[in-house]
């Protein structure tokens, strides 16, 4: 019969129980954060009324967390294909042109080729929305800002930023 190494003691095993215990941790402090951040991030409610109740883009009597998305994934990266918004907002191409054609009558996304390629529509805002995003953004930024200074001391906003600066290296190592 064969035995199972896993669950005898022998210092070797002990190293790996340990080092797969460690990835383990690893993997579930991961999995928390992206649960919070997600949950806050796509809940209204579980993000701070504070903060929320003040967002110019939060006052559109449209609002949802997709139009958000959006503006915020065209303001980062630029201009989008219709293909690559509806990836980046995890919804079909179908459900993306919907969605899309909605904004443009509200007045908040464009439509429009580059020159030379007429095969690709690309998507980007107005004047308007760039605005109301960079104001949105802005306020968010000086709401955690604000909740890093109350709530944690220069010393452990630096042993953070080491943190998720050693997260970021070795998440780009995976292949």
């Amino acid at each position: 019969m064969k035995e199972n190494n896993l669950n005898t003691n022998t210092s070797k095993n002990s190293e790996y129980s340990e080092e797969f215990n460690d990835v383990n941790k690893f993997l579930d402090v991961y999995n928390k954060l992206c649960n919070q951040y997600v949950a806050s991030y796509t809940h209204k409610q579980q993000r701070p009324p504070q903060l929320i109740d003040k967002l110019p883009i939060n006052q559109l009597p449209y609002y949802s967390s997709r139009l958000h998305n959006a503006l915020s994934e065209i303001y980062l990266q630029g201009p989008l294909r219709m293909t690559e918004l509806a990836q980046t907002l995890g919804i079909t191409k179908y459900n993306c042109s919907a969605f899309v054609k909605k904004m443009i009558k509200e007045g908040h996304f464009i439509r429009f080729q580059k020159e030379g390629n007429s095969k690709n529509i690309y998507i980007s805002y107005t004047e308007d929305s760039r605005k109301l995003i960079e104001e949105s953004n802005s306020m968010i930024t000086d709401y955690i800002t604000n909740q890093f200074d109350k709530h944690t001391s220069p010393e452990e906003r630096k042993e953070l930023v080491k943190s998720f600066e050693n997260i970021l290296k070795i998440i780009n190592k995976f292949d």
